[in-house]
């Protein structure tokens, strides 16, 4: 069994020995989603900088870039927000 776990194959699945990395920014639709429940009034700036892994200065300049988009009526889609 010693001899097992020193295989280079084996050692490669092993999940203790990979190496995790962090995705550089959070995904678009993801993003786009926060802002929409931010808009719909589901969660509030301090909420949505959490979700957004940002500091509130940082939102400031992100909501200008988000600023442009369409904002949906209240008829059109329902949003769920769990754990706030």
């Amino acid at each position: 069994m010693i001899k097992a776990l020193a295989n280079p194959r084996l050692k490669f699945h092993d999940k203790a020995t990979r190496v995790w990395t962090v995705p550089e920014s959070l995904p678009e639709r993801y993003v786009h989603l926060c802002f929409t429940a931010y808009r719909a009034g589901k969660i509030g700036q301090a909420k949505l900088a959490e979700f957004l892994e940002k500091s509130l200065v940082d939102l400031t300049e992100e909501m200008k870039l988000q600023k442009d988009e369409d904002v949906t009526g209240d008829d059109q889609d329902q949003i769920a927000v769990v754990g706030c």
